[in-house]
């Protein structure tokens, strides 16, 4: 078996083209020539926005409820993550686990090939359509083979770093002064208010945390990798998950928000009470794997998807408090990676269209023209793997 080295041809790209997104099968939302995502508010209305498969149909709800206002899946301007390992497999990786909190059967990484493994992990920034090294100037070895499992170990805190314009959609009978209240300590003012919604610091100066099942703090469950979690859901300005302001305060204060993938099972914290603090946690809902074949066009019905949550050992994680990293793992029946004698060129693209979910919420009753900007989170990433060979006169394929 031959094996083949390139030096720093490892990379990763974000591409935004048309061919890795579709709207009939996004929650992407309408948007005007500029990319602001278009809003219909007026009076008795719950539904503000429009999907970009109908843009004229302001219908769009959160998750089928009528009465909470809608939430959009963007592409984010950075999407900053740590990447411990990434492989090659001929085999399937994923083991069906057991369907119970304290699950431990995990991934079967034997037929795997090692193209990267950093213990201490190696934080990467991805840009629309820029390229970023993984091996900084080290050899990559790859043994000719058809591989057709992809698997990535990465840190389970995402960052995101995103500014998102919103614009009157121009409907008859809307709101023409319509505006987000985003992040401030002082509930239902004028201040903090506007259609440039973004990521940034709260008061205290800390990165506004969200993570994946929306959980809150109850009793000694007050932390997640050291971030703080919220104490309830929002409603308020002070609970409010990103800011919102005018063009020049949202480019002078974007920062990081961090976004925590703790459990693939159901919200731990349950019930309320009046001032919306959560009255109960259940730890068996936590789940640290699932297989999905969600969020892919037409043009890609062959691929899945499956997911572990582990601890720092590498092995499954068996609560919410241990998962400190994700192991990603994709197959696609359809399209194999080939390396062979030819095989030139080697590059790895992560597609982050509509990798980020902006949720708004839209009050009823006397309060329904108030739109609260709710929470950032990040959303499942597709990955491509393209080679180039010495036939191919310079494609990649």
């Amino acid at each position: 078996m031959n094996k083949f080295f390139f030096t720093s041809l490892l990379l990763i790209i974000l591409s935004t083209t048309s061919n890795y997104a579709n709207a009939d099968d996004y929650n992407t939302c309408a948007t005007n020539a500029d990319g602001a995502i278009l809003v219909d508010e007026r009076d008795g209305d719950n539904t503000s926005f429009a999907l970009a498969a109908s843009p004229t149909s302001f219908t769009h709800t959160a998750f089928e409820d009528t009465t909470r206002g809608g939430y959009c899946e963007v592409t984010p301007d950075f999407y900053k993550v740590k990447m411990y390992q990434f492989g090659l497999c001929k085999e399937m990786p994923y083991q069906v686990p057991d369907d119970i909190a304290g699950n431990t059967i995990g991934a079967d990484l034997g037929s795997c090939v090692f193209l990267f493994d950093n213990a201490a992990g190696k934080e990467l920034i991805i840009e629309p359509d820029k390229e970023v090294s993984l091996l900084d100037g080290e050899e990559l070895l790859i043994p000719t083979g058809t591989y057709p499992f992809i698997y990535f170990l990465l840190d389970n805190v995402i960052q995101i770093k995103h500014i998102q314009e919103y614009a009157d959609a121009g409907v008859t009978g809307a709101t023409t002064d319509f505006a987000i209240r985003g992040y401030h300590t002082a509930d239902n003012g004028t201040d903090g208010t506007g259609k440039w919604c973004y990521t940034g610091l709260n008061s205290s100066s800390k990165r506004l945390v969200f993570t994946s099942k929306q959980e809150r703090q109850l009793g000694t469950f007050t932390t997640l990798r050291g971030f703080t979690l919220p104490t309830k859901f929002t409603g308020m300005q002070s609970t409010a998950g990103f800011l919102c302001n005018n063009e020049a305060t949202a480019k002078a204060n974007n920062d990081w928000a961090v976004s925590i993938i703790e459990n693939f099972g159901n919200r731990m914290a349950i019930n309320q009470d009046a001032d919306g603090l959560p009255t109960t946690r259940t730890a068996s809902n936590f789940r640290n794997a699932k297989r999905t074949n969600r969020g892919f066009h037409d043009d890609f019905p062959t691929i899945i998807q499956a997911y572990y949550l582990y601890n720092g050992n590498d092995t499954p994680a068996t609560s919410a408090t241990a998962v400190e990293k994700i192991l990603f793992l994709q197959h696609d029946s359809a399209s194999s990676v080939v390396i062979s004698e030819d095989t030139v060129g080697f590059k790895v693209n992560f597609k982050t269209n509509n990798a980020v979910v902006m949720s708004v919420y839209e009050e009823a009753g006397e309060n329904d023209e108030v739109l609260m900007a709710t929470a950032i989170n990040s959303n499942t990433i597709f990955v491509k793997i393209e080679t180039k060979t010495k036939r191919s006169r310079g494609a990649w394929r």
